[in-house]
Order: C-alpha cells, then structure tokens, then sequence
C-alpha cells in the first residue's frame, strides 16, 4: 500500500489529516525542544555580574568558555527529565520557538503540495490540533509553577 493510499484510509478531509500529523508533530517539537536545550550550558557567575546570553558554535567551544552542560546525554534526550533539570524559563521558550518553527515549515509544505484550500483547511485544524494537543499533554511541569502558560 502506498503512503498516499494509506493516508487516505483514515484521513478523507484536511482536517482529518491534521490531526493525524498533529501527534506526531508534537512528539517532533518535543524531541527537537529536548535536543536544544540538552545542547545548554550554564556556569557560575561572580555576585553582581551581567547576565547575558552567549552562543556558542560547538558543545567544545562552550566547555572552554567554562560552561557545563546542561544535561549529560545528548544523544537521546528526554523532555520530561530536561523539565526537571533546566531553567522552566529555557524549556518553555525553546518548545515555543520549536513550535513556531515546525508549525511554520508544514504550513509551508501544505501550500507547497496542496490545493490552496486544502491547505487553507488543513492548517486550520492542525492549529487547532496542537493546541488541543498541547492542553492535555504539556500544560504541566515546566509551567504549572507559573500560573500561565508559556506565551502569556
């Protein structure tokens, strides 16, 4: 059975289609939003030093720079062990930037292979499938000692 044919079983509107990706989607931004902060660092500053953001192009770079990593294994990050461990400010603005950026690439993508209204309704509902999604699964740890969601 081809992928077209196997999509099709299951997802005769757009909107059904969405919501098929959608899950998948969100197991994506989790792992990508995991991938980038398990690539953090952080070091101790002196008492009443400027705080800023530094980037660095490699892991070694960092390191040199005196940073530490912020989690041992980078090569299979875990979301939920990295909520734990990380700044909740970092993790809930990395899994916003992920979100934005892969939300922006398969909106890209709809209309690149679709019919603009298939498009047009398929990326309706797969905003409204990830934030569905997102309501059920993520609205804990790191935001739950916020008191908002992450993009008050």
């Amino acid at each position: 059975m081809g992928i077209k044919k196997w999509l099709a079983k299951d997802t005769t509107k757009p909107s059904d289609y969405a919501h098929s990706y959608a899950a998948g989607l969100i197991k994506l931004i989790e792992y990508l939003a995991a991938s980038v902060v398990a690539f953090s660092g952080k070091r101790s500053i002196i008492s009443g030093a400027s705080v800023g953001n530094t980037m660095f192009e490699t892991t070694h770079a960092m390191q040199m720079a005196g940073f530490d990593r912020l989690h041992a294994d980078v090569l299979e990050p875990n979301i939920e062990e990295l909520k734990a461990e990380a700044d909740p400010e970092l993790v809930s603005n990395t899994f916003r930037v992920t979100t934005a950026v892969l939300l922006s690439f398969s909106e890209s993508t709809a209309y690149s292979y679709m019919k603009p209204e298939n498009a047009r309704l398929f990326f309706s509902a797969l905003l409204r499938s990830i934030a569905d999604l997102s309501r059920i699964k993520l609205f804990h740890p790191p935001w739950d000692h916020l008191n908002s969601p992450p993009w008050r």
